[in-house]
């Protein structure tokens, strides 16, 4: 009898610690409406004066910044991060999730082809 009780006393245990951990998971990711700023109407690879179109996620909640992430996507092209004073390009790929920080799209007519 004893043995029954502690099972299903592990059991029930084991579906409140489940059921929480997907509450908390649920109430972590949400999805809103979020504008993105750009720094150029157009863009071709042979502009030396930037990598890319800048994109800038202008997002307004009450929610702490620092758990707020972006998820960045594209069909074409690449996403690269730039340090302009140190002309640091580096390569993101097509799939980036950032902290909201400035992000470039760009692409090369050679890779797409």
């Amino acid at each position: 009898m004893n043995k029954k009780i502690l099972i299903l006393s592990l059991v029930g245990i084991l579906c409140i610690a489940s059921g929480y951990i997907i509450y908390q998971h649920i109430q972590e990711t949400s999805y809103e409406k979020v504008k993105i700023q750009t720094d150029r109407d157009s863009y071709t690879p042979i502009m030396s004066s930037t990598v890319g179109i800048g994109l800038v996620p202008i997002y307004i909640s009450e929610r702490d910044p620092e758990t707020v992430k972006f998820h960045w996507r594209t069909n074409y092209g690449h996403f690269v991060s730039w340090e302009s004073q140190e002309y640091k390009v580096i390569m993101l790929g097509i799939d980036v999730i950032n902290n909201g920080e400035k992000i470039y799209w760009s692409y090369s007519e050679m890779s797409e082809k």
